[in-house]
């Protein structure tokens, strides 16, 4: 009897601390777009209006030339827009990548390493 107590006391205790330790990260906040001046190559993150992006559960808005809202599907990794288009996106750790724009979460050691590496190319 005292062997499968233990047995389930030992399923229970790995069971808890496998839950414990994944951690989904949230794509919800602000996000700027990194951009590159055509004309200049002068590199960008910025939160001016049209490079300001928000999600907030799984509504996105603002993001680049979309002037309407957007949903996220977190279990297929999808972006999903008017009339049923999809993009594919990656996200790691604050940065945000579908339909070849770069957004970074405000906020975000990425986004705070990607601000660094413009400013050391000035």
């Amino acid at each position: 009897m005292k062997k499968i107590f233990g047995l389930l006391f030992l399923f229970l205790s790995v069971f808890t601390l496998v839950a414990c330790g994944v951690k989904e990260e949230s794509l919800d906040g602000e996000y700027h777009l990194y951009w590159v001046a055509s004309n200049t190559g002068e590199k960008h993150l910025d939160g001016e209006s049209i490079h300001s992006m928000k999600v907030e559960g799984s509504i996105m808005t603002g993001a680049a030339h979309k002037s309407y809202e957007l949903r996220v599907d977190k279990d297929r990794g999808v972006i999903i827009g008017e009339y049923g288009r999809e993009w594919p996106y990656t996200y790691k750790e604050g940065a945000l990548v579908f339909d070849g724009d770069e957004y970074y979460k405000v906020g975000s050691k990425a986004y705070q390493d990607k601000k660094k590496e413009i400013e050391d190319t000035k």
